[in-house]
């Protein structure tokens, strides 16, 4: 019996537990093929940004490890038994389950959807450089919907697209010597492409999992709505406003930008968008859509429509993506695309502005009187998050500016998971990414015969 439980898959949970929202680093290890997964490889975001705070970043990715932000590439080789990882499926573009991708040995195959890796690019090109990009030694293959492959005989992963904030979202199923295990990565089933979630859930409910990955963010205060509720609140809200309007947002979530795109038009306003974002849709356009047609249906808004301006930041010295980018809106865009603070200042009342530091953007604008600003991101999880949180509330204050929310969220509610999990089925379900591990546990223990809620660290075999 001993010798038939050493060849049992097992898994390894090294971040994304113990109450930390985000950080998933769940290592998948099969000795009966000699296979091992990584099921995303982020960052614990709250334990770096009490690291580093802006502008602090690691020295080098020795130092990550030293620190504890990930295991160091030794570990994941020697445990928990020799060989080298085979690959790592990366859910979604959020820092908090890729970031620490640059500590995978050489040569180790990075998995994503075509969006997925095409926004990990843009963020390392548009960011200011760290050892967190230093990922020229990894391979990115991307993957495909529904299409099985794979790694071993007897190891097989088959993604599938969900619905969550971030472009490109999946969640996997992977066959590992027999035992099934399905990962949802973050879902939601409440937003525009929450049948690509139902679809899923139907595919795991006629497969039959035997252990379900999911994740719990939302266990307490969730509130869901859809995004079309909050693009009917922004466009009153930006058709009621006197003067400026500013929007606090992810620029990662495209949904979110084509909602106040759509917003602002209702509503006669221009929209200014950053040039990091102009980065984001014109690589989104050129690159991912082109490569699935199934993409398509994510709707990325054309900075090419008549409301849609770029704002530019005062800077003593810009980067060559930014200037590589100005020279693309002058050629293709047209210069008078291109808007300053100044020119802010002339005509707040028909300005919409998305900005994703609200707080630097007050001090180079000056806002002028009556300027709102609109909140449209989810909640602080973390102290790192509260700080930045209360900053932005110290610099509303000082201008004299009233903030309004409107949001919907990237995660499904706990209630809604259930439902999953009863549907669905497994023997085991194992909860991550949540805030209140102990509250999930005793919640879904009421939907699924045995519910896990791992430690740092801690083997479960399957």
């Amino acid at each position: 019996m001993k010798g038939l439980a050493s060849e049992t898959p097992c898994l390894i949970f090294y971040g994304g537990v113990g109450g930390e929202v985000g950080g998933n680093q769940i290592l998948l290890a099969d000795p009966g093929t000699k296979t091992k997964f990584l099921l995303d490889f982020g960052c614990n975001l709250a334990r770096r940004g009490l690291l580093y705070p802006f502008p602090m970043t690691p020295k080098d990715r020795g130092e990550m490890v030293n620190v504890g932000l990930a295991p160091s590439p030794e570990v994941l080789i020697s445990k928990p038994f020799p060989g080298p990882v085979s690959g790592a499926f990366i859910s979604h573009p959020h820092a908090d389950h890729y970031l620490c991708i640059c500590l995978l040995p050489e040569g180790t195959p990075v998995m994503a959807s075509p969006g997925c890796l095409t926004m990990m690019e843009v963020r390392r090109s548009t960011r200011r450089k760290g050892p967190e990009d230093e990922v020229g030694h990894l391979e990115f293959r991307p993957l495909e919907a529904g299409k099985p492959l794979e790694l071993a005989d007897g190891f097989s992963i088959r993604p599938y697209y969900v619905d969550h904030s971030a472009f490109g979202s999946m969640g996997v199923l992977v066959e590992a010597s027999g035992k099934l295990i399905a990962y949802t990565g973050d879902i939601r089933f409440h937003g525009p492409l929450k049948d690509y979630s139902l679809d899923f859930e139907r595919i795991l409910e006629k497969k039959g999992p035997d252990v379900l990955i999911l994740e719990g963010t939302n266990a307490i205060g969730a509130r869901m709505v859809g995004e079309d509720e909050v693009e009917r609140d922004m466009a009153s809200i930006f058709a009621d406003a006197k003067g400026l309007v500013m929007v606090d947002t992810n620029l990662g979530d495209i949904w979110r930008t084509s909602s106040i795109v759509s917003a602002a038009k209702e509503a006669r306003k221009d929209v200014l968008i950053p040039l990091r974002l102009l980065a984001i849709l014109e690589a989104l356009k050129e690159k991912a859509c082109r490569i699935r047609p199934d993409l398509i249906r994510m709707p990325v808004p054309d900075p090419r429509e008549p409301n849609v301006l770029i704002y530019v930041r005062p800077k003593k010295r810009l980067e060559k993506w930014e200037k590589d980018l100005l020279s693309l809106c002058e050629e293709e865009l047209g210069s008078d695309k291109l808007i300053e603070p100044d020119e802010v200042a002339k005509r707040p009342h028909e300005l919409v502005m998305i900005s994703e530091h609200p707080a630097s953007d007050m001090r180079d604008v000056g806002p002028p009187k009556r300027t709102v600003l609109v909140h449209a991101r989810s909640e602080p999880f973390n102290e790192t998050g509260l700080v930045e949180y209360e900053t932005l509330k110290a610099w509303l204050r000082t201008f004299g500016i009233p903030m309004l929310h409107a949001h919907s969220s990237g995660h499904a509610s706990l209630i809604r998971l259930a439902e999953m999990v009863e549907r669905v089925g497994p023997e085991k379900a194992i909860v991550v990414h949540t805030p209140e591990p102990e509250l999930a546990k005793r919640y879904l223990e009421g939907f699924c015969r045995e519910v896990i809620t791992p430690g740092p660290g801690e083997k479960i075999r399957l």
